[in-house]
């Protein structure tokens, strides 16, 4: 028998089934205990499945074998919001050549939304634990792409931590790795900006292109006030590539219609394991205003 206990994080609502037995506490050690048999049903989990195939769902939350290699690509949780971002990243790493596992972000975090509640113990907790599992790869370098796993780990855990691998961010990788890739220039015509607080829509640019997928998410549903749109970079470099996956977590929020955005799911949200009347709540509290 389980217990289900409802948790909110800055990142969206979880519902945490654990079995039931001894009350939780706050150590370290039960909290391990407690999340790791445990079912973590989030908000994340509910967009990312209702915005993708089955198989494509199956392939950013099912972490590969263990494995010595060189890099270990791990996404972080917060884009599983947009989940066409992770799919665009795995095919430009996939044309890029170097062997990857997949560690999904679902199920390991680098513990910054427990900081935001001031759950200090528990944010170390589960960093602690990531770096574990990590390091189980024996991998020469973990490349995040999450902007805020980066953060945390180069300005909190690695001056504090022993962390037996190094830290690379996507677009450091990317970089390095530009000219394996295909690309056409499918900007051409266009003139882009990278996201800069308050003065983009002054550039006069046809494309804000953002790094960070929460502030790609926050202009989501903005940029009908204005005359450029708003791309993250991953998918601008995969559609360069011939690659185009549609962000639906823009078109649902600038949508603000449950019955479109339901439409558009199709019968496909029956069949969903997370229950329908929490889908729906979720659609709700993302989508519409």
């Amino acid at each position: 028998m389980f217990s289900a206990v409802s948790v909110q994080m800055n990142a969206g609502f979880y519902l945490i089934l654990i079995p039931r037995g001894p009350p939780f506490r706050r150590s370290r050690k039960r909290f391990l205990t407690v999340l790791r048999p445990g079912i973590i049903i989030s908000s994340h989990r509910i967009l990312a499945s209702v915005q993708v195939s089955e198989d494509e769902y199956k392939r950013i939350t099912t972490p590969a074998p263990e494995q010595d290699v060189k890099y270990l690509f791990f996404p972080g949780c917060n884009v599983y919001r947009q989940p066409e971002i992770i799919l665009n990243a795995l095919d430009i790493m996939t044309t890029i050549g170097d062997p990857y596992p997949f560690l999904p972000g679902l199920d390991y975090c680098c513990g910054d939304n427990h900081l935001f509640f001031g759950r200090q113990e528990e944010g170390s907790c589960v960093a602690d634990e990531f770096i574990a599992k990590a390091a189980r790869y024996n991998p020469e370098a973990v490349i995040l792409w999450c902007p805020t796993c980066h953060c945390r780990f180069n300005t909190v855990i690695s001056p504090s931590t022993d962390v037996p691998f190094r830290i690379m961010s996507f677009p450091q990788y990317l970089s390095k790795n530009m000219k394996k890739l295909p690309l056409a220039d499918a900007a051409q015509g266009k003139t882009l900006t990278l996201h800069d607080p308050c003065k983009s829509a002054y550039t006069g640019a046809d494309q804000m292109v953002t790094v960070c997928h929460y502030c790609n998410q926050t202009f989501a549903s903005k940029e009908r006030n204005y005359n450029f749109e708003v791309v993250n970079y991953v998918n601008l470099v995969a559609e360069s590539m011939g690659i185009y996956r549609e962000d639906k977590f823009k078109r649902y929020a600038q949508w603000n219609d449950l019955e479109l955005i339901l439409k558009d799911i199709g019968s496909n949200i029956e069949h969903l394991p997370f229950g329908k009347e929490k889908m729906l709540k979720t659609l709700r509290s993302e989508f519409i205003q």
